[in-house]
């Protein structure tokens, strides 16, 4: 997932839906803090910390 137009001026991303992010994996670009916000747990840890971001999962065991 790319964030385009923005700069590297954001801060969060708000995901209302997982409907199609499931098969995408962000990659970082364009986020200031490189921090993702895994709130529905939608995707697999380690493939976003392989992309260079910290996750935090919300409600994961």
């Amino acid at each position: 997932m790319e964030v385009t137009g923005a700069g590297k001026c954001i801060h969060v991303i708000d995901i209302p839906s997982a409907w199609g992010l499931e098969r995408q994996t962000p990659d970082g670009k364009g986020l200031a803090d490189r921090a993702v916000f895994d709130g529905r747990n939608i995707w697999e840890p380690d493939s976003v910390r392989a992309a260079g971001l910290r996750y935090y999962s919300i409600g994961r065991g």
